[in-house]
């Protein structure tokens, strides 16, 4: 029986031992599984949990991560090296680097934390791949951080290494710098570059720098690799191509860049449009931008870094240039011939087109920005010529005159001379043309000389020879002149002589100037004074002695030239003679200072002077400038007459000079521009007239050309210039104002214009007039038409050979005027009288009040076509003066009267003779003008309340009204923090315009009213909203805490620590009856509707649920974990089943324990 029993208990024990170690086990699987909490499902018809965002959350315990270890970084070994196979030039790829060429910097992982790829994170290197021939030494490579939105930080880890040359193994350099990395943030990575000295033909000297983001626990890479290759392959300076590309500016003008890709200097220069456009260098890796205008092709040439050269070319399209400044266009008097300049002040270049003489001549080039440049030049200067340039948005005309540049021809003279007291023969050339030129000689036939240059009127010698016969030639461009010595010339026997001298004259400060011949036969001779001032040609008789000039005193010199090139020279001193006084002249003149007097000294001398003006004002004395004037004294006075003394020593000792009343009343100079076509000419003369009441000084311009100084005088019209036919602007300016007018593209063309005549009859209809416009040309033509200066006008086309009626007016006097071709007009009139005047409908008078001020205005109504001529009388008074009503309209508030009593108002009217066609009254009774009471103005009031289960407020803004009323509103007017905004609140209604927090506010909000504006504002209480707290203790092992509904609505927060609950209320939409019951065994009771729970770490704290506030009506709700957001109702089930299966466990061993020692008591 024992032994029975005590086998029954040994396989009760077995079995309590079993299921205790499998519980066991089970619930430890539970735990270590950490298998996270999902959101629970809710059965099919039960109500949708609301899950709100808890108030004021609690943050679970944190736990401090252990501190990170620097990343192991794996190196990568490298592939074999193939030294023949190393690719050679700029965009090799893989060069030595074999498989590791690949290599970035890679991290082992940690198992117990892995990182991911973030999309978007990237690291990327500044610089391509390239070539560097430098020595050793450091070198530098830069990347680029980007993070994507969700990441806002990572470190960095990088690596660097020589692939060759190498002696073993590559030798990673891995380095995760310290610091955090936020988007768009550079880190630059310092290598040690092996020198070209290392490289060898068939290899290529590199280094290899590597990159890529990791995570902020260096786990591991969030960002795929970048790398960048630096390497000297024995031929850096080949460049690759240059890049050209253009695109349109806002301007109309093409911008063109020129990027240099290459990493040496490359020198280039361009052309635009086969003409020269511009040079320079580009830097490594550089670029440089310049400007066209139209469609350009542009050519660059440059250098390919190896002795040769490459060229790159585009074309740009059009990019319209409507906002150019228009070019001008000018031409001068060259050696070449006419020449023609293009100006360009834009701030690009401009591309053209030219054509000379309508296509005897064509061509295109590229004018620079704000510079000019040359066009083209015709020789034929005796005929007239044409230049026309065109340009995208515009063209240019100029026009040069027949023989407008007929260029004088330079004129050289041969002269020679024997040198004193020797036999050398000197040889000169002189230029007495008023042209400068250059020339070659040559001596007895010999070589030609080098070119040599003469300026007129100059004379050079070139030369010497020795006695006897020869022949100098000189050649120049337009013509030859030579001179020959004679045989025996400067031998021996003298040649005929002639001999110079001066002496003072009778009369005092001139010299008398002699020539002598002192040999025994006549001479003829040529004499110069003071290098052809005076120049003449005298025969000398044998032995004579003549009076060749008179001059004034001082320094001078004359020259005689006789016997086929002998000069002979005297001069005389400065003060030699002394000099003749010549007597000062005196003028005056308007100026914007009044009257000014000048005073003039025509003596080569200075002469001092003493002024007196009208006996009150004196002055000087006042140096006067040889040869010259200056001003002496001015007058603001113009009103008077004045008398101006000027007193000096010398002569008449004195001069005088008056001028009259209003001469030069001081007023307002007005000028303007006129011009006009020469008759039978295409020429443009340009006049300025003075229309205003004071002289002025002032300066002109043709077409942005040079200024030129001129002075015009009251009423006084100038001729100032002259043009070619077409469009050019003259620009004036004086010292109050500019003018300037513009003639057209076609003006004082040779082709007339279309002929417009204008013509008017009477009309079918009695007193009304027709106009007529017809065109006589063979081409239609648009015509602009103004009746009465404007008072209707229009726009027609006239076919060729027709007319048109223009208009159809009332008789009487009116002007019509045409304009076509955009300056031509046409003017024609009618007379008073001219075709009667229509029957003059009546006009109508009424009356409007003007409320609060006990008034009312009297409105006359004309509704003929036709403008008519009324005067009133009011109360029976006096007629007024006439009036005029316009056609079809009103005239209103012609005059007032009080709304008080009655009135009656009369008009009348008149005809075109001024007679009196009609008459009409109107009565205002004296009740006429009520006062409207104004309805009330529109009000506001304000109103704030808390929102919900938030400590938030709403402002409201209700409108008792029948009408919306606008508004604008003021959130803590001046404050850090103020706000504002608009909005309208509807008829009998409410807005909600603003939200704030519980910190206390003052909200203002205003609008407006007939009479002004209004405002009301309300301050909140700081903390109105804020959250009350109620302390429950909870007592294991089950302890139910109910929340009652009361006065405000509230979602609860518990929080648990053994034994003890706290209940915290914050007002909200709606309180639940909620209880909690309290699991034995476990620190955190389970989370339940209505509640928000939090639990302070314990030794098994767990994170503890948020429980969303139920739907009004509804007593479902859901637990949501804080760390993931889902439902913690199975993650609580998950936990309640670890403490069964562990307590069964213990439990089963137990009574494993217990039913075994009942087996030994029965053994």
């Amino acid at each position: 029986m024992k032994k029975s029993r005590s086998i029954t208990f040994r396989k009760i024990t077995r079995a309590f031992y079993l299921l205790g170690v499998v519980f066991l086990l089970a619930g430890m699987f539970l735990s270590v599984a950490n298998i996270p909490a999902q959101a629970g499902s809710i059965p099919d018809g039960a109500a949708q949990a609301t899950r709100l965002p808890p108030s004021n959350p609690v943050k679970p315990p944190s736990v401090q991560p252990p501190a990170p270890k620097p990343p192991v970084v794996e190196p990568i070994s490298p592939g074999p090296s193939d030294p023949g196979s190393a690719p050679q030039g700029p965009g090799a790829q893989n060069l030595n680097r074999g498989p590791s060429s690949m290599a970035t910097p890679a991290l082992r992982s940690n198992p117990s934390i892995m990182a991911t790829m973030a999309p978007g994170a990237s690291v990327a290197f500044t610089q391509a791949d390239y070539c560097y021939d430098g020595p050793a030494g450091e070198i530098e490579a830069t990347v680029v951080i980007n993070l994507p939105e969700n990441v806002s930080q990572a470190r960095l880890s990088t690596d660097w290494y020589i692939v060759w040359p190498r002696t073993g193994a590559i030798v990673h350099n891995y380095f995760t710098p310290d610091q955090v990395f936020e988007d768009g943030d550079t880190y630059t990575i310092t290598g040690q570059w092996p020198g070209i000295d290392q490289w060898v033909e068939g290899n290529t000297v590199e280094i290899h720098f590597g990159a890529q983001l990791i995570d902020m626990d260096l786990s591991g890479p969030i960002s795929e690799a970048d790398g960048l290759d630096v390497y000297y392959n024995g031929r850096c300076n080949a460049s690759p191509d240059l890049q050209l590309s253009s695109v349109c500016q806002d301007d109309g003008s093409t911008l063109w860049t020129l990027s240099n890709p290459a990493y040496i200097p490359v020198a280039y220069s361009y052309t635009v449009n086969g003409q020269p456009g511009g040079s320079g260098t580009i830097a490594a890796r550089g670029s440089t931008t310049f400007t066209t205008t139209g469609v350009s092709t542009v050519v660059v040439t440059f250098d390919d870094g190896v002795g040769g050269k490459r060229t790159v070319t585009a074309t740009s399209e059009d990019c319209g240039g409507s906002e150019l400044e228009p070019l001008s266009l000018d031409h001068a008097c060259t050696a070449a011939g006419i020449t023609w300049t293009v100006t360009n002040d834009n701030d690009v270049a401009v591309s053209i087109d030219w054509d000379l003489d309508d296509g005897d001549e064509t061509g295109s080039l590229s004018v620079p920005a704000n510079s000019s440049i040359s066009v083209v030049s015709s020789a034929d200067t005796d005929s007239a010529h044409t230049l026309t340039v065109t340009w995208s948005g515009g063209s240019d005309t100029d026009t040069s005159l027949a023989g407008e540049c007929t260029l004088e021809e330079a004129e050289l003279v041969v002269r020679y001379s024997c040198i004193e007291d020797t036999e050398t023969i000197q040889w000169q050339v002189s230029n007495e043309s008023t042209v400068d030129t250059t020339f070659t000689w040559s001596l007895d036939g010999g070589a030609q000389s080098a070119p040599v240059a003469i300026v007129a009127g100059e004379t050079i010698d070139v030369t010497t020879s020795s006695s006897g016969a020869h022949t100098l030639v000189v050649t120049w461009s337009t013509g030859t002149a030579s001179a020959s010595s004679e045989e025996g010339f400067c031998v021996g026997e003298e040649p005929p002589t002639i001999s110079l001298s001066h002496d003072c004259a009778d009369e005092e400060g001139y010299i008398d100037w002699f020539a002598t011949n002192d040999s025994d036969e006549d001479i003829d001779v040529e004499w110069s004074f003071d290098d052809g001032d005076q120049t003449g040609t005298v025969t000398i008789e044998a032995g004579a002695t003549v009076l060749l000039y008179t001059s004034i005193g001082g320094e001078h010199t004359m020259q005689v030239t006789h016997s086929g090139g002998i000069v002979v020279t005297d001069a005389s001193e400065e003060d030699e003679c002394g000099l003749p006084f010549l007597d000062l002249t005196l003028d005056h003149a308007c100026t914007a200072a009044g009257i000014t007097w000048t005073v003039n000294n025509p003596n080569p001398f200075t002469v001092d002077v003493e002024w007196d003006l009208d006996g009150t004002q004196t002055g000087g004395p006042l140096t006067v400038p040889a040869n010259g004037s200056i001003s002496v004294v001015s007058s603001p006075d113009t009103e008077s007459a004045h008398v101006l003394t000027v007193t000096y020593e010398g002569g008449a000792g004195s001069v005088t000079d008056e001028s009259e009343a209003d001469e030069c009343s001081v007023g307002e100079a007005v000028l303007e521009v006129l011009y006009s076509c020469i008759d039978d000419t295409e020429t443009i003369q340009w006049q300025v007239r003075n229309t205003g009441t004071a002289a002025t000084n002032f300066t002109w311009s043709l077409d942005g050309g040079a200024a030129n100084a001129s002075f015009i005088g009251i009423g006084q019209t100038i001729n100032v210039t002259t043009s070619s036919s077409g469009a050019h602007t003259l620009a004036v300016t004086w010292s109050t104002g500019t003018a300037s007018a513009t003639s057209d593209e076609e003006f004082c063309t040779i082709e007339q214009p279309p002929a417009i005549t204008l013509d008017h009859a009477c009309a079918d209809e009695e007193g009304y007039i027709d106009w007529f416009a017809s065109n006589e040309s063979d081409e239609d033509v648009e015509v602009e038409w103004s009746f009465d200066d404007g008072d209707q006008t229009g726009t027609v086309t006239i076919e060729a050979g027709d007319t048109v009626v223009l208009y159809t007016s009332v008789g009487g006097e009116h002007t019509m005027q045409v304009t076509y071709d955009d300056d031509i007009v046409v003017t024609d009139e009618s007379v008073a009288e001219e075709c009667g005047m229509p029957v003059i409908e009546p006009l109508d008078v009424g009356y409007a009040c003007v409320l609060g001020e006990n008034t009312l205005t009297w409105t006359v109504t004309n509704t003929n076509d036709f403008p008519v001529t009324f005067n009133w009388a009011l109360d029976g008074g006096a007629w007024s003066t006439d009036l005029v009503v316009a056609a079809n309209s009103s005239l209103s508030g012609f005059t007032t009267s009080t709304s008080t009593t009655a009135h009656v108002m009369q008009v009348r009217w008149y005809n075109a003779v001024d007679a009196v066609d009609g008459q009409v009254e109107r009565a205002s009774p004296a009740d006429a003008c009520v006062e409207i009471t104004p309805p009330p103005p529109p009000s506001l009031s304000l109103e704030y309340v808390c929102i919900g289960t938030t400590t938030n407020l709403q402002w409201t803004a209700v409108n008792d009204g029948e009408d919306s009323v606008a508004f604008t509103w003021v959130k803590d007017l001046g404050e850090a923090d103020e706000e504002s905004g608009s909005d309208s609140a509807p008829a009998n209604g409410e807005r909600d315009f603003l939200v704030t927090n519980n910190d206390g506010h003052t909200v203002t909000i205003t609008w407006s009213t007939e009479t002004g504006t209004l405002s009301v504002s309300r301050t909140s209480p700081a903390g109105i909203c804020d959250v009350t707290t109620t302390t429950v203790t909870v007592t294991p092992p089950t302890t139910t805490v109910t929340v009652t509904p009361g006065t405000s609505t509230a979602t609860t927060t518990v929080t648990t620590t053994p034994g003890t609950t706290t209940v915290t209320t914050t007002p909200g939409t709606t309180t639940p009856e909620t209880g909690i019951t309290t699991v034995p065994g476990t620190e955190n009771p389970p989370a339940v509707g209505g509640f928000q729970g939090s639990s302070t770490p314990g030794p098994t704290s767990t994170p503890i649920a948020t429980v969303g506030v139920p739907i009004t009506g509804q007593g479902e709700s859901a637990a949501v974990s804080p760390a993931t957001g889902g439902d913690l109702s199975r993650a609580t089930g998950m936990a309640l089943w670890q403490q069964i299966l562990f307590n069964g466990g213990l439990l089963f061993l137990g009574m494993a324990l217990i039913f075994e020692g009942l087996g030994r008591k029965f053994r």
